[in-house]
């Protein structure tokens, strides 16, 4: 095939580009054109360039063309949750995730398809979004069972949050969440006995929690948005670690001379989970005055045999392992 003179190349390009270019036009994106084109006059004229910024300026501008509720409530349109719940619970076998991860997960904020407007016209990274992020724990022993929950202000941020995450990985295992429904089993997971120093009537929790059923397009906090934080309690778990294999005869005394430098909680600074003389096994709740005496703590001990042993003669001991309840 011989090759066309350049005049005859330069003609078939432009022929090219003027038909293409009357396709593709109106397909680019608004938000394109509002960044990137100037404000017209008519919007100038309704803001006052004294009291508000550039940046407020785009900001409103930008705002009916993101996240309004109506494109909240496409989202949940979108999830189509056969429940009213503002509660996401995931399968994952893997126990050291924390809030932080699950907040990183979501994509940049060039990448997100909803950003949050507030109702001043200013932006909300959706990364701002207020969410618990706790374990499911065992009511009897508090051991991981192999599953999160994720406690949002409303169903709609849920929404959001899910089709934000969806199809991506963290840590290997693939977000697949699933709204939760409260009650009284999945309560006793999400707030043990041990962890709630309130009514242990888990049947008067659950009816407090789903008295008043809440609207799954409202974009307020659920009623339930509130008692579930307080039952939960998420700063004091953070300041509290799941101690397994402590060695046997270990006195309240001997444990917290031991712990003369780090700082327990005056209260109540040792709660006894489980102690089975039989099989020399044990689960003991430490909790400290703060994050760091915690971390200090997990940091000295997991992984290593105790130091003051009592009758280290009679016998082997396993290693001592710690576990921040939730971080």
């Amino acid at each position: 095939m011989t090759k066309l003179p350049q005049e005859a190349s330069n003609k078939l390009i432009n022929l090219l580009y003027s038909r293409i270019a009357t396709k593709v036009t109106p397909q680019l994106p608004k938000l394109r054109n509002i960044l990137y084109d100037e404000v017209s006059t008519v919007q100038n004229d309704k803001l006052s360039s004294s009291d508000v910024t550039p940046v407020q300026r785009v900001l409103q501008t930008l705002g009916p063309e993101l996240m309004t509720l109506k494109d909240k409530e496409d989202a949940l349109n979108r999830v189509r949750p056969k429940i009213t719940s503002n509660i996401l619970r995931l399968k994952c076998p893997n126990s050291y995730i924390t809030r932080d991860d699950f907040s990183r997960i979501l994509p940049m904020r060039r990448e997100q398809t909803y950003v949050p407007i507030m109702t001043d016209g200013s932006s909300l990274s959706i990364n701002a979004f207020e969410f618990l992020a706790v374990k499911e724990r065992s009511n009897f022993d508090l051991s991981f069972q192999n599953a999160y929950y994720l406690i949002f202000a409303n169903q709609l941020d849920a929404c959001v949050y899910l089709e934000e995450t969806r199809h991506r990985v963290l840590n290997g295992i693939r977000l697949n969440f699933q709204f939760a429904e409260i009650t009284e089993d999945s309560l006793k997971r999400i707030v043990p006995e041990t962890l709630y120093y309130g009514t242990k009537n888990y049947s008067a929790l659950v009816g407090l929690c789903t008295s008043v059923k809440s609207n799954q397009y409202t974009s307020a906090p659920f009623q339930n948005y509130e008692l579930l934080k307080n039952l939960v309690n998420f700063e004091h778990r953070r300041r509290s670690v799941l101690v397994r294999n402590m060695p046997p005869g270990l006195t309240h005394s001997s444990l917290t001379s031991e712990l003369w430098n780090i700082n327990l909680h005056y209260n109540k600074p040792i709660t006894v989970v489980r102690n089975d003389s039989t099989t020399e096994s044990s689960v003991y709740l430490l909790h400290f005055t703060s994050i760091a005496s915690a971390e200090n703590f997990v940091n000295r001990y997991h992984g290593r045999n105790w130091d003051n042993f009592p009758d280290r003669e009679n016998g082997l001991h396993n290693p001592v392992l710690c576990e921040i309840i939730d971080a």
